[in-house]
């Protein structure tokens, strides 16, 4: 598989037609009916699906995380996380708190390192 269909494939698998996804831990149930008035699709995925299941496409999960992490390799696919607090502390938490509540974050926060 060329680099670029890789590209592709997981843009278009995270993109096509217009669709709303997201990635959410499994929290409880959802209520997707005010969905149906706006014409929007919910889908859930999960990374972990093929090898979860032993789908007999297993080996494309990891062809497409070689892809992905050639493409991180590259430059072409890059992280969101603008800012890293460490370590893990009461002090850090309120921080990062702080900066998101404040409605001014670019980018993703980490929390990091255990003491």
């Amino acid at each position: 598989m060329a680099k670029h269909d890789c590209y592709f494939r997981c843009c278009m698998s995270r993109c096509r037609g217009g669709d709303s996804r997201t990635d959410l831990a499994n929290d409880g149930q959802r209520d997707v009916e005010p969905l149906k008035a706006k014409s929007i699709t919910w889908h859930w995925e999960l990374m972990f699906t093929r090898p979860v299941q032993h789908t007999p496409d297993m080996v494309a999960q990891h062809e497409l995380l070689g892809c992905i992490a050639d493409l991180v390799d590259e430059g072409r696919l890059r992280t969101t996380v603008t800012r890293t607090l460490m370590p893990i502390t009461a002090a850090t938490l309120r921080q990062a708190h702080e900066l998101v509540e404040s409605g001014h974050t670019i980018g993703k926060i980490v929390v990091a390192d255990w003491k």
